[in-house]
């Protein structure tokens, strides 16, 4: 029952707005869900390519600080190989202290 006076109520207050009034409003409601409809989905559609160029930006910055640490490991394997391979440097690091290579006259 609560229903049908409900209907009632709105189809008086239909009833009672003038004509002119009707089609403002049916024009308004024409322009502004299409325009919301539009909005919603430039939104969400344009949140979602952020979203995508955010992960392909974060993968290479990812990927290039792999890379510089990758270089800067090997550069450091190189200079260890380097500082192994220097028999001159291995005798001054020796226990004696380069002792034997103040007696071979080196120094």
């Amino acid at each position: 029952m609560s229903i049908n006076r409900l209907w009632n109520g709105i189809s008086d207050l239909i009833h009672s707005i003038p004509f002119k009034s009707k089609l403002a409003l049916a024009m308004s409601v024409t322009s502004v869900v299409p325009l919301l409809l539009i909005g919603a989905f430039s939104y969400f559609w344009s949140l979602r390519a952020m979203e995508n160029q955010f992960r392909t930006s974060m993968l290479e910055t990812l990927n290039q600080v792999d890379l510089n640490l990758s270089k800067r490991l090997e550069r450091i394997t190189d200079i260890s190989d380097t500082i192994i391979a220097n028999t001159e440097l291995n005798d001054l690091l020796s226990p004696t202290g380069g002792r034997d290579m103040a007696l071979k006259g080196v120094m």
